[in-house]
């Protein structure tokens, strides 16, 4: 009864940590959308996806740097100017939950300072976590779900131009795995818009 009893409390924590995990991811992404609209202010409309909000690859305020697209990251911390910020890093695509724990970049480890991801460190309890981002979508109620926007690299590959500012949404998900004696998958999903109505 004791050992059940301390295996059901340890699988309830890791649970719950990987519920708080995925909240906090999901509050990442929403700053990571804040940051680029404050480093950016002049050009907010075709920097508020950037994947890095701190980089700009040739001087021309964000339209050809990567944006946020249909794909699966890892949320990495970094630091510019003194100062802390998230940003995104593409991971290779995952086709099943069993794909995850073997990306080595969504696996979270933490020191003093802030959580960062790390190899296996041969515990038996991993948590993993990716961001898998759906689609960016125009919100005018006529176009149908389906017709999403396309932007690599904020440039247009639809009838209306990425860096409009038409209100626009962008529809993810986070899904955080814990492997202990149980697998545990918790999926939190949201959307980022651009602050149009």
């Amino acid at each position: 009864m004791i050992q059940n009893s301390t295996q059901t409390t340890q699988q309830i924590q890791t649970k719950t940590l990987a519920m708080n995990l995925t909240r906090e991811a999901v509050e990442i992404l929403y700053n990571i959308r804040d940051t680029n609209r404050t480093k950016w202010t002049g050009n907010t409309e075709w920097c508020w996806l950037k994947v890095d909000p701190f980089i700009d690859t040739n001087n021309d305020w964000c339209e050809n740097d990567d944006w946020i697209g249909s794909w699966r990251y890892s949320i990495q911390q970094k630091e510019a100017i003194n100062q802390q910020y998230f940003a995104l890093e593409k991971i290779e695509w995952i086709q099943t939950h069993e794909d995850i724990p073997n990306v080595e970049a969504t696996q979270l480890c933490q020191d003093s300072r802030w959580r960062y991801a790390c190899q296996n460190t041969g515990t038996n309890t991993v948590i993993t976590r990716a961001v898998h981002v759906i689609w960016l979508y125009h919100k005018n109620t006529t176009t149908p779900w389906w017709e999403s926007i396309d932007c690599p690299n904020g440039n247009a590959n639809s009838l209306l131009p990425c860096g409009w500012d038409d209100p626009k949404e962008l529809r993810f998900c986070v899904h955080t795995y814990s492997t202990t004696d149980k697998r545990s998958h918790i999926q939190l999903c949201s959307m980022l818009t651009n602050f149009k109505q």
